[in-house]
């Protein structure tokens, strides 16, 4: 067997001065001989480290998952297979397997009715805990969602005042189930923030809902 990859979309996950943790979106091709046999795109977890000689590869925290059930993804949930959210088959699965909050579904699928998205990750291929943290990640228990792309327009070419982005990081902090969103902007400027921006999160929008229905 043989396998080539094409890096769809990297996105960082984690920054420190030293160490990193990159989301790779990467489309996969396996084959036998001189025929492709799949193609999967999964969203893998790499870990660089500045040895202080430039940055260099210290693991793969997480390969994307298994794809045994690849060819039931025609069964997914109608978020899954809405045209409108194009995401890796890393997170269709994770929605098949019911590792996705049914309210980030709900917030989801009515983000889709106001514009067309790119997901980078939901659950699989997310660091386990907030980087360089000892607390659990919101993607870990299937709260939350990264969005790598507005419409046609990637969020890391789109910090314009007034941008899509900026229009739909406000649409999401007035929804009653969104807990938290970190992007390019902090729009609410409080210290006990709901919304929240770094370094990290320039190059895509971070959605957290609550635990439950208000």
């Amino acid at each position: 067997y043989w396998s080539r990859a094409e890096v769809v979309y990297p996105q960082l996950g984690g920054l420190t001065a030293d160490r990193v943790s990159v989301m790779v979106v990467t489309r996969q091709t396996i084959g036998r001989g001189d025929e492709p046999e799949q193609t999967v795109v999964r969203t893998i977890d790499v870990r660089l480290v500045d040895d202080g000689n430039g940055w260099r590869f210290e693991r793969l925290a997480s390969a994307g998952g298994a794809f045994e059930t690849i060819e039931h993804l025609n069964r997914a949930h109608e978020v899954a297979t809405d045209p409108r959210i194009e995401m890796p088959d890393s997170a269709r699965l994770d929605i098949l397997a019911g590792l996705v909050s049914p309210v980030l579904l709900d917030v989801m699928s009515q983000l889709a009715d106001v514009t067309p998205y790119g997901v980078t990750v939901l659950a699989t291929g997310h660091p386990h805990n907030v980087f360089e943290t000892d607390r659990q990640s919101h993607h870990t228990v299937g709260r939350a969602v990264d969005i790598h792309r507005i419409g046609d327009t990637l969020v890391i070419d789109d910090h314009e005042e007034g941008s899509p982005t900026m229009e739909i990081m406000r649409w999401m902090l007035d929804h009653p189930d969104v807990r938290q969103v970190g992007g390019p902007w902090d729009l609410d400027g409080k210290s006990s923030s709901r919304s929240f921006t770094n370094t990290v999160h320039l190059d895509h929008v971070h959605l957290a809902v609550n635990v439950r229905r208000r």
